[in-house]
């Protein structure tokens, strides 16, 4: 089950401001949690984005990122099953990518 934190519903309506192609915020959240560009996957460029963007303070490996339609969606759960999304942050790099 995906749970979408209060912040995170802020930030979904702020910064993504539509969830076009889907039914609810908890489906697009879904699609974006099983579909989405891992970290793994992403450019050199998008990784440093990103990476430059997270407090390394909180940063865990529990914690699982996606990258999806310009924005990177930032999950938090344990034992690899990160379902909550805590923050959504808007990639601005050049390509914009997904």
């Amino acid at each position: 089950m995906i749970e979408i934190t209060e912040h995170a519903k802020k930030r979904l309506e702020e910064r993504v401001g539509t969830y076009e192609g889907f039914r609810t915020w908890n489906q697009l959240v879904k699609h974006v949690r099983y579909h989405g560009t891992p970290l793994y996957k992403m450019s050199v460029d998008e990784y440093n984005y990103i990476m430059q963007h997270l407090d390394k303070r909180k940063f865990t490996n529990s914690m699982k990122i996606r990258l999806y339609r310009g924005f990177f969606y930032i999950f938090r759960g344990n034992a690899g099953h990160a379902r909550t999304l805590i923050t959504v942050i808007k990639y601005e790099g050049e390509e914009n990518a997904n």
